[in-house]
């Protein structure tokens, strides 16, 4: 009943909403940036479902990304068009034949051995990427093998991995990362925390957050070679509406903090 709850509310957030708000406020658009009026650009994202964050495979749930790209363009006239894409082929798009204009989610930390210069724009959203466990309480020492979904970087498990040889897991969504936890596959899933807390809620895995394990909180950035003048305007854009914004992740219990749990 709650996630049919919190369903129905997300599947009503958008239009009117995001209708109201435009007729509120119609920002303006920097001089150096007036070229990009009435132009659509291509976001690159990834081919899964990463709910509430993003999710372009099920078209019954608005995720943020989707939320906050009709509010760009409302306010800016300029389309984001997002194109889904696996992981590998999604960076090849973007670094190597430059098919698309931009990306998202990115992290200077996550591609900064990559060629080009990237320009990346200020968070659109800070995540909780943590340990997901069957219990908490289970010593760090004592876990031999993570999960971890396709396109993210496990930093401390890393050094983890290289201090006494843990074996990570790579899988191609955060649901399976979940799922070889149940089914005791592995001892841990390095997964976000709100898209953790929705499939617990969609599939009742029952996982569980330990703060004690590796925890982290990577900022979800745009990033674009080509584009530099549309990084500033999202820039613009982000600073301009952030209360905006704020509402659509309250809407959708996105929390940005341990704090906040």
């Amino acid at each position: 009943m709650l996630l049919e709850m919190r369903l129905c509310a997300i599947k009503y957030l958008s239009v009117g909403f995001l209708w109201f708000l435009w007729t509120f406020s119609a920002n303006a658009i920097p001089q150096d940036t007036q070229s990009l009026e009435a132009e659509t650009f291509v976001l690159g994202v990834q081919n899964f479902d990463f709910f509430p964050h993003y999710n372009f495979t099920d078209q019954n749930k608005n995720s943020l990304l989707e939320e906050v790209l009709a509010l760009f363009e409302l306010k800016t006239g300029i389309k984001l068009r997002a194109v889904a894409l696996p992981t590998k082929r999604l960076e090849y798009a973007f670094f190597e034949s430059k098919e698309v204009d931009l990306i998202y989610p990115a992290n200077k930390r996550w591609y900064k051995d990559k060629p080009g210069a990237v320009h990346y724009s200020n968070s659109l959203v800070t995540s909780i990427s943590g340990t997901m466990v069957i219990e908490k309480g289970l010593p760090l020492k004592k876990i031999r093998a993570i999960s971890i979904p396709f396109g993210f970087t496990p930093v401390k498990w890393n050094e983890e991995q290289d201090a006494r040889q843990v074996q990570i897991f790579g899988v191609p969504d955060a649901k399976m990362a979940m799922q070889m936890v149940v089914n005791h596959r592995v001892q841990a899933a390095d997964v976000e925390y709100n898209v953790a807390e929705h499939l617990n809620l969609q599939y009742g895995y029952d996982l569980v957050l330990d703060t004690n394990l590796p925890l982290s909180n990577p900022e979800f950035q745009f990033a674009s070679i080509k584009h530099p003048q549309l990084i500033t305007l999202l820039n613009q854009f982000l600073a301009e509406n952030k209360d905006e914004i704020a509402t659509i992740k309250r809407q959708l219990y996105i929390k940005e903090s341990i704090a906040s749990l």
